[in-house]
């Protein structure tokens, strides 16, 4: 990752994604995470449900280097969930049980 001064943290909020709305997030995580891949940084994802779009034809969402992608820090209490709308799966944070 970048030198830590340059490194930026940005929420996905601040690029319109919104939790527990059933509208896709897909284009707000993913401008969240180019925003910080050039010079390094991190996009975090707060508590709640957000959808994504994940299509056989088209591709979902691109990590990229330099990005480390955090979810809600108060896992224990209040979930963060990506909910991919395509597949009917879901990825969901559980550090209780330290998985994801």
């Amino acid at each position: 990752m970048a030198d830590q001064t340059e490194a930026t943290t940005v929420n996905i909020i601040q690029y319109d994604a919104q939790a527990d709305d059933n509208r896709l997030d897909t284009a707000a995580i993913q401008k969240a995470i180019d925003s910080v891949s050039e010079t390094g940084g991190t996009a975090d994802i707060p508590a709640g449900t957000f959808d994504i779009a994940v299509h056989s034809s088209r591709n979902g969402m691109i990590m990229k280097s330099n990005v480390l992608l955090r979810m809600n820090a108060d896992f224990l209490t209040v979930p963060t969930v990506i909910h991919c709308m395509e597949t009917k799966s879901a990825l969901t944070a559980d550090i209780s049980q330290n998985r994801i």
